[in-house]
């Protein structure tokens, strides 16, 4: 499997990250992918390379500087090696990207172009889970005050709810 995962809500102004995770049963030596994400409500301040493909930092790789851009909403080159002749099996963070929300709205981001290949070289079949949705609200504010009844009195076990018309 290749996923991608995340946690939380998102407001404008927040930073958070996606982690492109990988699960395979046959030995990975390498991988590569390209993700697309809508530019007008995100956007991509850094790519960090996961620890699964160097087998938990013990092994070295050979990672991609990817090219991102921010304009078309398109992340490519994301792409990491083994310096060993062996593969690792399990599953795994492979990248983290690093978002900013800047509009509101829904951006999918979708996995393409993904390739895992073998020690031999051969192409590692896969099911990619390649949508997630990231959703950004407006900022929360706060309301306060209190209730009052018509001569200035509090009035008490009062629940007030407040809406947010767009």
């Amino acid at each position: 499997f290749l996923t991608l995962s995340r946690a939380g809500s998102t407001t404008i102004g927040d930073t958070f990250s996606i982690n492109l995770e990988g699960n395979v049963l046959e030995n990975l030596r390498d991988f590569t992918c390209d993700l697309t994400f809508d530019p007008e409500i995100l956007k991509t301040s850094s790519i960090n390379y996961g620890l699964f493909l160097s087998n938990n930092g013990i092994d070295p790789t050979v990672c991609s500087t990817p090219h991102i851009n921010n304009v078309t909403g398109q992340i490519t080159g994301i792409s990491c090696r083994r310096n060993m002749d062996t593969g690792v099996t399990g599953a795994g963070v492979l990248a983290t990207i690093n978002f900013e929300a800047i509009g509101i709205g829904k951006s999918i981001l979708t996995i393409e172009n993904p390739v895992l290949s073998s020690p031999t070289g051969d192409l590692i079949e896969l099911i990619v889970i390649e949508k997630e949705k990231v959703t950004v609200d407006r900022p929360h504010g706060e309301v306060s005050g209190k209730v009052t009844d018509p001569l200035g009195n509090p009035v008490y076990g009062v629940e007030v709810i407040a809406f947010l018309n767009d």
